[in-house]
């Protein structure tokens, strides 16, 4: 069992096992009137002490009833006007019937009106503990009210990916099938793509995602696409898609030093940090900011743009920002610029099928046509696949740019940035890279990098926390002696404003795109070397 599933598991026992002791404290006398069903006894119950007073602060005479399974005390006291909704900590009604699999007592709890998805404290809903315990006949009473398989917990998993982590395979077919009939009229209307599979070298398929709520459907719109000079051209054929799309199946990624070192200190360097699916105000940004014109296009001949991570996840749309940056490589590269583009700890989860943060349109044109989110990055498939050949970390006239920053721990480790670039781009493409360090040293440096003091987690150069402590000046210093860079650019940790920090020597630039109140921002570092703060209407402010 992985760490994810052991940790779920832990959450889950704790409010079971909770629930066991508070049941063996309750008095013993209210239990077994329960457990009889001896209705004149507990009606002078109901009298003395009415319909909804807590024993141990946890449980009414209802939820002792369900957990005693006695259908009929249940019955009584739900007839009785008993609160169906009632939330005790981590239980509700319904929930105990999922914990005990009690499907009589949640069909009728249901039939007179407890709200299928009413969830503890937690933000658990019955499905979620349904799912977890593989309770399969509360199950289906709860799939057959229309439960929300989409509703994720506080830790933002949802129904399918609990049974998953915990090899409930009856239930995750069960879901499967459901999430698919439950898709289908929920949503509005929308599509998604084009994405393009490589088939062979002779052809590509190009599909879109569609959902027509109107009528209730959720299909695959495709077209078969010959490949010429490894080369694919089309135009968009979906809707209003007039978009022109091309791919470059050549596009490789360099593992020479030029790539991740470049000794350039005449041109400018514009970094944009997390945009995570925004796609309308990236496009702002970059064209009042004179990165691409009214079309779309580069203009921002031999200079830098750096993404710095996290192009994916909780927008609706990232296969926009995906294609964009597809064709501002190759364009770039045209005209002698560059489009660098750092792998963020989002492109690791979507990659890896993390969907805890993907917007609610993916999951529904995802489930509702019986893909994985995780299938439109696979290695033959554009422009996902794109995402496999980012970088760690760069630097641009010693300039450092990494995701979440470089800690003193890392440093301590003497992973040099070419084994850091090596060692991820393995991760993400076993099958392409000649190697040179053994498995081992390759899983050791892995899980370092992946560690909450790697590069795609770490925090502390913005929070003082417990596992992470807040670094020092000397820490910033002594990473940065240690690449031989002067400053450091970081984004994953958001932030209002982008503005200096640590003496000038760190700059953070994970303004979100998606919050009303802030207006997006970019920095740009001129051919001066001066920084400035760029917002989306095109003004600037010097930070340094």
């Amino acid at each position: 069992m992985n760490i994810r599933s052991l940790f779920l598991l832990l959450l889950f026992l704790l409010s079971f096992n909770r629930l066991h002791a508070q049941i063996s404290a309750d008095d013993s006398y209210i239990i077994s009137v329960i457990k009889s069903g001896n209705i004149a006894e507990l009606e002078q119950i109901i009298k003395t002490n009415g319909l909804e007073k807590y024993f141990n602060n946890s449980h009414t005479l209802l939820t002792l009833a369900i957990s005693q399974g006695n259908f009929s005390t249940a019955k009584y006291i739900i007839d009785k006007g008993a609160n169906l909704n009632v939330v005790l900590k981590t239980n509700t009604p319904l929930i105990i019937c999922a914990i005990y699999d009690k499907d009589s007592i949640a069909d009728y709890l249901l039939k007179n009106g407890a709200n299928v998805n009413q969830y503890n404290i937690h933000k658990n809903s019955p499905l979620l503990y349904a799912s977890r315990l593989g309770s399969i006949k509360t199950l289906n009473v709860l799939l057959k009210y229309r439960a929300n398989p989409y509703f994720k917990n506080f830790q933002n998993y949802n129904s399918i990916e609990y049974a998953q982590a915990f090899g409930k395979d009856t239930v995750v077919s069960i879901l499967t099938d459901y999430m698919v009939a439950y898709s289908k009229g929920i949503y509005p209307s929308c599509f998604d793509g084009p994405h393009v599979e490589l088939k062979n070298r002779k052809w590509a398929n190009a599909f879109y995602l569609v959902n027509d709520s109107l009528n209730s459907k959720i299909f695959l719109v495709s077209q078969n696409l010959r490949i010429k000079n490894q080369n694919v051209r089309f135009k968009g054929f979906f809707e209003g898609d007039t978009l022109g799309y091309t791919i470059n199946f050549n596009l490789k990624y360099n593992l020479d030093n030029d790539t991740y070192i470049y000794e350039d200190k005449t041109n400018k360097i514009f970094a944009i940090g997390d945009v995570h699916g925004a796609y309308e105000s990236l496009v702002k940004l970059l064209m009042n900011n004179q990165v691409i014109d009214q079309e779309m296009n580069w203009k921002f001949g031999k200079n830098h743009l750096v993404f710095i991570g996290d192009l994916v996840d909780r927008g609706e749309k990232v296969t926009e920002v995906l294609w964009l940056l597809n064709k501002l490589v190759q364009q770039s590269q045209q005209a002698g610029g560059h489009v660098h583009f750092l792998i963020g700890n989002h492109e690791l989860l979507a990659i890896g099928n993390d969907n805890r943060y993907i917007n609610e349109k993916y999951q529904i044109l995802t489930h509702g046509n019986r893909i994985t989110y995780s299938s439109l990055f696979k290695p033959n498939v554009w422009p996902g696949s794109i995402l496999r050949f980012g970088k760690s970390a760069i630097i641009i006239d010693s300039i450092l740019f990494v995701h979440a920053g470089i800690s003193k721990e890392i440093a301590d480790e003497e992973i040099s940035l070419n084994q850091m670039n090596q060692i991820v781009y393995r991760y993400l493409n076993p099958d392409n890279l000649i190697f040179t360090l053994t498995d081992d040293q390759f899983l050791d440096k892995l899980q370092k990098l992946f560690s909450k003091s790697g590069i795609f987690w770490y925090r502390g150069y913005m929070f003082d926390l417990p596992e992470v402590p807040k670094a020092t000046q000397a820490d910033l210093n002594y990473v940065l002696s240690k690449y031989k860079a002067r400053e450091m650019i970081i984004g994953h940790t958001e932030v209002d404003s982008i503005a200096a920090a640590y003496e000038s020597k760190l700059f953070p630039i994970n303004v979100p795109f998606n919050v009303k109140h802030i207006k997006p921002q970019a920095l740009l570092i001129d051919e001066n070397r001066n920084y400035w703060r760029c917002y989306i209407d095109g003004s600037r402010i010097k930070l340094k």
